[in-house]
């Protein structure tokens, strides 16, 4: 009981909104804030019934879970498409009949809404994290980049950014995507797509939310505003070493647990006491 009431203060004090979660093999639910740091609220889903949809959504049974900024799960009273056709960080698609698709969403406070698509996305979908690419149907050279803001509201950048064809598009992941001559772009909180042309990651081996592994066992992290950093893997992990990755998360092969902060920071974990290698179900 001390060990939950503390975490629940910490939580609420620092104000931190969950990024992600995991749930174990013994169905425990932790989840994450901004900071990379790991929660258990005593939240209990049996991976059985459990579903991952999103880096915030998962599915119990036939409903739709959220998580909101303090850490808290919420099962809502909506049943779930029982397929998804794309899934992000803090979105789902799906069909709606024959011709529709339907986007839920969800905000920093766990709500979940259900809304139809804007006018103009095509079904030609590249979905990422915060993000998604709608192809136009009559000239595929051609594209619209939606966002899904942190209220859960979908908006629309007009163009790409610095003439980037959606058909240069090869990898579309949570925050950030790459084309095809290997430039990586960040997709900011606000939406803003921002190349890193400085930047030559070579092959990628792990693909986090906010962050991804090369072989060489560099990590980059990419931050809220859309900074990319590089840094080596800490304690002189390999990529070999990294077992399982989440929204802003991953999991060693030793069992370990570490956090990527929304401005770039790894943070190891030092109080959850499980062994992280019962990871059954991540948030990607």
């Amino acid at each position: 009981m001390k060990k939950l009431l503390f975490l629940l203060l910490i939580t609420l004090s620092f104000s931190a909104f969950s990024q992600s979660y995991l749930v174990l093999t013994n169905c425990r639910v932790i989840s994450f804030d901004n900071q990379g740091k790991a929660f258990d609220l005593n939240n209990c889903h049996f991976p059985a019934k459990t579903k991952p949809a999103g880096g915030r959504i998962f599915v119990f049974r036939e409903d739709f879970v959220t998580v909101s900024k303090q850490g808290f799960v919420f099962k809502k009273d909506i049943e779930a498409p029982k397929e998804f056709e794309h899934t992000g960080l803090n979105y789902v698609i799906a069909k709606k009949g024959w011709f529709k698709q339907v986007i839920y969403t969800v905000n920093d406070e766990g709500f979940l809404y259900t809304l139809d698509m804007p006018d103009g996305v095509t079904k030609d979908i590249k979905a990422g994290g915060n993000y998604f690419v709608s192809i136009e149907e009559e000239d595929k050279k051609k594209a619209s980049l939606y966002f899904v803001d942190p209220t859960g509201i979908v908006q629309k950048k007009a163009t790409l950014p610095n003439g980037l064809r959606p058909f240069d598009i090869t990898t579309t992941r949570g925050k950030y995507l790459f084309d095809r001559q290997g430039t990586i772009y960040t997709v900011a909180d606000n939406g803003t797509v921002v190349p890193k042309n400085m930047f030559i990651p070579g092959k990628i081996i792990k693909f986090g939310g906010n962050f991804f592994i090369n072989r060489s066992s560099f990590i980059f992290t990419i931050t809220k505003d859309g900074y990319l950093y590089e840094n080596e893997l800490p304690d002189n992990l390999r990529v070999d070493q990294i077992q399982r990755v989440g929204s802003n998360y991953f999991v060693t092969t030793a069992g370990a647990l570490y956090g990527i902060s929304d401005t770039g920071l790894i943070i190891k974990d030092t109080y959850l006491d499980y062994d992280f290698k019962m990871t059954s179900h991540t948030s990607l």
